[in-house]
């Protein structure tokens, strides 16, 4: 059984902005009792103060370790609602306790002693680059305000202030009691049946209703063999105080999946460009195991999205910018200065276009992850491969490059692209394997030799076979080819399913042309139309000039003999006509 997600947008029901407002005032007092050391170790080892393990489910761990909502005097919560809270709150704490653990981790190498916030010590302590580098910088941030303190006991609390809990009702926290949802018969509709405060401040049992909310089932998953539907996690819109957002979870049956006794023989790999979002090309392999490619590229046509999103980061990195300046000019002055308050208002309006760029920027990454899942499943289908190969984001990291290349190398949006494209892969019932990055663009196919760049970045010739092409097709190919080559060393995550093959094995691809028997994948071509409209001929009247006079040179007739003109050439025109 496989787990997926939808989302829907549905008015905000009043009752449910009630409760955001309860549940959120709520869960600020409780992350700033439990955003401690104590606290964050406790979450960390898995037990109490007792020495019991905390368990699963995150109210009773909340209990365990002292954390209960409290709420205004006067004001009655159900117990259930206190739940969703606690699982809110431990849920970020935990993400804050791994953290924690790092930065203990990375202290004691004593790697963060470097004013530098690149630290490299995450891969040697198995952590993400990403985690190491941030603490680097939170660490450096740290120090520079305040030179004399030791590294080795910095803990997380010190190094940043209490974090914001997330606006969301995580109705899977409760039970029947609070809220319960059914199919209809005609299975196009979901009916959600949760309790609702009837009024801000609710003081008795008798001021939670009963409240029926419909959810329309989107129309791709209609016809889908979903055997079971979870209560959902409630969030409001980020732009759109208005709309709700409902994050249903649903169970359906698993794709059928290849044998492992299946070899794999035919993969389509694709490269992340900076220039374009990926680049495909397939290689297949024969009975014999010899491996071959036509070397044709297929590039992904973003259709603009992607020269969006970049702009929209861009614009977002210039405002965290101007907060940053803006904020360092405020502490500089008085509380009840006039001029801090104008700077503290446009800091105030520059947070929330921030907040308001960042929404956008989630649905173009959307937008473009699905339309690249579409457009590469599409192509996998038409070629008759069987397996997508993809690099590995992992091991693959921008710089180097210049400041605008490596913003349109974000993996944000590569990241979504690949677990959309897991998803349309399994229902289409194709297998998508991330393969290792490091070399796939600098080596040859062929032979394995390095290759150079005689016409510039995007070119790759190879000195020892003569292998030449553009660079993204030559990656693609290595890609692929890795897929193949490495399939004895595939293993899965059991945490996220994701299949990987973390090494990198050679294996020589013959060049052959492209075989015609089978159907050309198309191709999205965009043509620019000047004029929708012909252009209507217009007829021009002509001008009839009338010769000039001619010369007495032109003739044999000695002068005088010839006829004089009655007719002067003004009068053969008419006086439209006229000669100027």
């Amino acid at each position: 059984m496989t787990i997926s997600s939808a989302t829907l947008n549905v008015p905000m029901h009043p009752g449910l902005a009630r409760l955001f407002a309860l549940a959120e005032a709520s869960a600020a007092t409780l992350m700033a009792r439990g955003f401690t050391t104590a606290v964050l170790e406790r979450l960390c080892a898995g037990t109490d103060a007792t020495g019991r393990r905390l368990p699963a489910s995150a109210h009773v761990a909340a209990a365990r370790l002292g954390l209960v909502p409290t709420h205004r005097k006067g004001v009655y919560v159900p117990s259930r609602v206190d739940r969703m809270i606690q699982a809110n709150v431990v849920a970020v704490l935990r993400t804050l306790a791994e953290r924690d653990t790092a930065l203990q981790r990375l202290a004691g190498t004593g790697e963060l002693a470097a004013s530098h916030p690149k630290v490299r010590a995450g891969v040697a302590q198995n952590l993400g680059r990403q985690v190491a580098q941030n603490l680097g910088r939170q660490v450096a941030r740290h120090l520079k305000h305040h030179p004399g303190a030791e590294i080795a006991s910095l803990r997380l609390p010190a190094l940043q202030d209490t974090p914001a809990p997330g606006h969301r009702l995580v109705l899977g926290a409760v039970d029947k009691q609070l809220a319960t949802m059914e199919l209809t018969p005609a299975g196009t509709f979901l009916v959600l049946t949760v309790r609702l405060p009837s009024r801000a401040r609710p003081t008795g049992r008798g001021h939670w209703v009963a409240t029926e909310i419909v959810l329309p089932i989107p129309r791709h998953l209609q016809s889908r063999p979903i055997t079971r539907w979870h209560l959902p996690t409630i969030t409001p819109h980020p732009s759109r105080p208005c709309i709700a957002r409902f994050h249903l979870a649903y169970t359906e049956p698993d794709a059928p999946e290849r044998e492992k006794s299946t070899p794999i023989t035919s993969v389509v790999g694709i490269d992340w460009s900076p220039s374009a979002l990926g680049v495909m090309s397939r290689v297949t392999a024969s009975p014999d195991g010899a491996l071959s490619s036509a070397f044709e590229g297929y590039r992904y046509d973003d259709r603009g999205l992607g020269t969006k999103l970049a702009r929209l980061q861009a614009e977002g990195e210039i405002l965290s910018g101007k907060i940053a300046r803006t904020g360092h000019l405020a502490d500089g002055l008085e509380e009840s200065s006039p001029l801090r308050a104008r700077l503290e208002a446009k800091i105030t309006l520059w947070r929330q276009l921030r907040t308001e760029l960042g929404a956008k920027r989630g649905r173009v990454n959307r937008e473009l992850a699905f339309h690249f899942a579409g457009w590469a499943t599409g192509h996998a289908q038409e070629s008759g491969a069987t397996t997508i190969a993809i690099e590995d984001l992992a091991t693959l990291q921008a710089g180097g490059i210049g400041r605008r290349n490596n913003n349109r190398v974000a993996q944000s949006a590569r990241r979504k692209a690949v677990h959309a494209t897991t998803h349309l892969g399994a229902r289409a019932g194709l297998e998508v394997i991330e393969v290792p990055a490091r070399g796939t663009s600098a080596r040859c196919p062929g032979c394995d030799a390095e290759l150079t760049r005689p016409g510039g970045y995007h070119r790759a010739c190879c000195r020892s076979c003569g292998l030449q092409g553009n660079r993204d097709q030559v990656a693609a190919v290595n890609i692929a080819k890795r897929a193949i080559a490495g399939q004895d060393s595939l293993t899965v995550d059991r945490k996220t399913g994701r299949k990987h093959i973390r090494k990198a094995v050679h294996a020589p691809v013959k060049r052959v042309r492209c075989p015609k028997n089978a159907s050309t994948p198309r191709r999205t071509r965009h043509k620019r139309v000047r004029n929708s409209v012909a252009p209507v001929a217009v007829k021009t009247a002509t001008t009839f000039l009338p010769a000039s006079q001619a010369s007495v040179w032109d003739t044999n007739q000695p002068p005088g003999t010839r006829e004089r003109r009655t007719t002067t050439p003004d009068a053969l025109v008419s006086g439209n006509d006229r000669a100027p």
